[in-house]
């Protein structure tokens, strides 16, 4: 599925990405600046971080 496949299928306007570990180069950039541009934000979060995973995912948005 390309990038805008992506963003219109899978993800709207007022939903949160939680993204855990590295990321390819081209889906940070999906993450950190393309979907923003569409409302949808995305909290990175390292492999140490792992016991904060539940208080940083958001509730309340598409549902998609």
């Amino acid at each position: 599925m390309n990038k805008t496949g992506f963003q219109t299928r899978c993800v709207h306007s007022g939903d949160h990405i939680v993204c855990l570990g590295d990321v390819y180069g081209s889906t940070f950039d999906l993450l950190g600046s393309n979907l923003p541009e569409l409302g949808v934000t995305t909290t990175f979060l390292d492999g140490s971080q792992i016991s904060l995973l539940g208080e940083r995912i958001k509730y309340g948005g598409s549902g998609a």
